[in-house]
Order: C-alpha cells, then structure tokens, then sequence
C-alpha cells in the first residue's frame, strides 16, 4: 500500500448508497413522467429503454438518446433496448435542469415512437415537431437560431403538472442520490462552457446513425 496517498474526508462506505440507486431514482422518474405526463396529454412510451449514467466523453452534451435500439444480447445480434442517458459529470446541476435533460431525452423517444422525425440532418439541430411535442407534455420550448427549437428555458415555463411531478418526487424520492458529479481524468468538476449555461440542459447527442453516435 502507498504511505504517501492522500487523504480525503471520505464518508464511510456504510453510509454511502450504492450507484444503481443513482440509476434507480433517474428510472423513477422516468415511469412517473410515462405515466402521468405522456400518457396523459400524448401516449405511454411503449419502447424498451434502459436509463444510464455514463460520462459524457467529448460531448457537450447533458444527456443523449439513441435512435436505435443500441443494446444487444450477449449474442450480438438481438436487439434489446435503446438508451437515455445523463451525463454523469453534469448529474449535480439543480434537479430541475436535470429532469428537464431526461424529459427531453424522452420527447426524443416518444417522437421515434410515433415516426415523428424531430431533427434535421445535423442530430443537435432540433426542429418544430421536436417542438410541439414538447408543447404537448407542457415542456417549455423556444425557436433558437443556432439549435432549432431548445429546452434552453426557465424551470418556471414549463406546466404546472411537470412541477407538480417534480414537487412530488422531491418529497416522496430521494432526489439526494442524483446531486454528485464526476470528475473528468485530471480531477477537474465539469462547469457549463460558452453556449451550455441556459438553466434547463440543452442537449446536443441525440444520435441519428448507429455509425456516428
């Protein structure tokens, strides 16, 4: 053992929950905006998905949501589940920022569903349909001349039945779980860049192609 590592003022590992019950708050959410959001003003998102906390790499991106169902049996072959993720290293933002990238990940998959298609060639560039999808389940969106049309609004524009959701989990989650972020390799805490900063969590990754993700 190496004398000379540092020491940090860890918590114990008793008192520390485990980070699948990260992954299991994000997918509570998830089913509770399914079911009292989309299923009430648009349609329950029936496709398979699995909700993920990965890095975010090189991306400037707070979450992503596969076009394709890109995860597969141990055959290779079956195709089990597409994917929405939260960027693990912006995971410690304000929930409302957070929730608002995971209900724009799920506009994606909801419009995928239905054979809407909601962006334009360029994956991050999303149009009116992406939109009025997001009017429709009471997401505040607006025109931006750069991204299309963006979640880049106030919490407060958005409906009051997404922050009744909200409000609800608050008390009855544990939204604790989901404020932590992750440093990058150089121990460096990610901060909104030029562009990212805008209070709801722009995302820029949702994928288009299996062979640029």
């Amino acid at each position: 053992m190496d004398n000379n590592i540092t020491m940090y003022n860890l918590k114990k590992q008793s008192e520390i929950s485990d980070f699948s019950d990260r992954v299991l708050e994000l997918e509570n959410l998830y089913r509770r905006t399914n079911e009292l959001i989309f299923n009430r003003f648009a349609k329950r998102i029936e496709l398979p998905v699995f909700v993920t906390i990965q890095s975010k790499g090189k991306r400037r991106a707070y979450g992503w949501c596969y076009t394709v169902p890109n995860w597969v049996a141990s055959d290779g072959v079956t195709r089990i589940a597409y994917e929405i993720n939260i960027a693990a290293e912006t995971l410690g933002r304000p929930l409302e920022e957070t929730y608002v990238t995971l209900v724009h990940e799920m506009v994606h998959l909801y419009n995928l569903q239905e054979g809407i298609k909601d962006t334009a060639s360029r994956s991050d560039r999303h149009n009116k349909k992406f939109g009025a999808t997001c009017s429709l389940i009471g997401l505040a969106n607006k025109a931006d001349d750069y991204l299309g049309w963006t979640t880049h609004c106030p919490w407060s524009e958005s409906s009051d039945e997404l922050h009744k959701l909200l409000d609800a989990y608050r008390e009855e989650g544990r939204p604790e779980l989901l404020q932590v972020n992750r440093m990058d390799d150089h121990g460096v805490v990610w901060k909104p860049g030029k562009g990212e900063a805008g209070g709801s969590g722009e995302e820029g990754a949702t994928t288009g192609t299996e062979k640029k993700p």
